[in-house]
């Protein structure tokens, strides 16, 4: 049986957290867990969605047709494990919802997805935290 391994389209490296503060320093989670976002307020979501769009937009221009059922790994590297079932998951939510936007993502239905692969890691030190997205 031959394996056949599709080339990455896109990779997208995100900061763990993103300095958003004007005359104090706010930090702001670019994944948080479920837990945060059900008491958050939101702006603070629709904010987040939009330092996410303009982070994707440094790093790729958007394609001119949204990729047909890509497979998407979502890494979350952070000094605290998220539950990959459920906290993974929702942590991916603002940034599926900027990829479909942005025109990446046809839609984040999972009849629009190939395969979602969600793969929490721990780091030892806060400065390691990122997040790594890649569309194939």
């Amino acid at each position: 049986m031959l394996l056949r391994i599709k080339a990455v389209a896109y990779r997208i490296e995100l900061p763990f957290k993103l300095d958003v503060g004007k005359r104090k320093i706010i930090w702001m989670q670019l994944a948080p867990s479920l837990n945060v976002q059900i008491r958050e307020h939101f702006q603070k979501r629709a904010q987040r969605k939009e330092a996410i769009k303009e982070l994707i937009l440094k790093q790729h221009t958007p394609p001119d047709t949204p990729l047909e059922k890509p497979n998407i790994y979502f890494s979350r590297r952070s000094v605290h494990l998220l539950d990959p079932i459920d906290n993974m998951g929702a942590s991916f939510k603002a940034i599926g919802d900027a990829l479909v936007e942005l025109g990446f993502l046809q839609d984040d239905a999972e009849e629009c997805i190939g395969e979602y692969t969600p793969d929490p890691k721990r780091v030892a030190r806060m400065a390691e935290q990122k997040i790594i997205i890649e569309l194939t």
